[in-house]
């Protein structure tokens, strides 16, 4: 935000705008236990668009949503940890062919969350030096088990070129 003011570039004022909404999504519901889906997938949107402040014009960037109820409640911050994922391990900022592809869809019982990405090989022999990797996931696998038990399905493909998570919540 500090280059994009900076350079005088007019899409400055919204990425403040939206990085205030993301903070106060944050101090405001990041103590409670359930929230609203609609909120949770306000504050996706607004991360990935914040993201896209820092991309290039015509990168390979998708988010889709399709939700029916979004009524419903989940735990705040849970599907965060797959969509930051995706714009960090993707190399989506420097590499020509890296792609991020994010969908989101909730019927009146059932949120179904695919995340997919590329992945920048020497993103991961970074990570493997920090031994960082995999904690967000784990606690999210954790979150899952204790709050959805017998009700949540998770699946995650890690191969060499790409990284997908697919994840499907009974809510009710």
């Amino acid at each position: 935000i500090y280059s994009m003011t900076y350079m005088g570039d007019k899409n400055a004022p919204q990425a403040v705008l939206s990085l205030s909404e993301m903070l106060r999504y944050l101090v405001d519901n990041s103590k409670d236990e359930r929230i609203l889906l609609k909120n949770e997938i306000n504050y996706v949107e607004k991360y990935v668009e914040f993201q896209r402040y820092c991309l290039k014009e015509g990168v390979n960037l998708k988010f889709t949503t399709d939700i029916k109820n979004s009524s419903l409640t989940i735990p705040p911050m849970l599907l965060q940890p797959f969509v930051e994922n995706c714009f960090k391990y993707s190399g989506i900022s420097s590499k020509k062919d890296a792609y991020v592809d994010i969908s989101l869809a909730c019927d009146e019982t059932t949120l179904s969350f695919t995340a997919r990405n590329s992945k920048l090989a020497v993103i991961k022999q970074q990570t493997t030096k920090t031994k960082r990797e995999g904690v967000g996931i784990k606690n999210v696998i954790k979150r899952l088990n204790l709050t959805y038990p017998d009700r949540h399905s998770i699946d995650i493909i890690d191969n060499e070129s790409e990284y997908e998570v697919k994840l499907v919540i009974n809510l009710k």
